[in-house]
């Protein structure tokens, strides 16, 4: 079953500049990856928002294996960020 969800990461302005190449290589990287359908990183003021879909739960824990992932959850977890990921279900 497919895995949809929306990242929202609430980035203040003075540290951007730190995040946004880990984000760009996360953008660049996880499309590539086995069972990514959609992985598209937006920004809304002070916050990023990613949109992705997996083919299924296996393929989006291999992601969350991956360096390009990995890298940014420390990023988040050092600086105590404010990460909401929702999961999104069909009608």
């Amino acid at each position: 079953m497919r895995k949809n969800l929306i990242a929202e990461l609430t980035v203040p302005q003075e540290i951007l500049s730190e995040i946004t190449p880990l984000l760009n290589n996360l953008a660049i990287k996880s499309p590539g990856e086995t069972g990514c359908i959609r992985y598209d990183v937006f920004r809304k003021q002070e916050t990023i928002v990613i949109i992705e879909t997996w083919a299924d739960a296996a393929a989006l824990e291999v992601h969350k294996a991956q360096p390009h992932f990995t890298d940014v959850v420390q990023f988040i977890d050092d600086r105590a960020l404010t990460l909401t990921v929702t999961e999104l279900f069909p009608l």
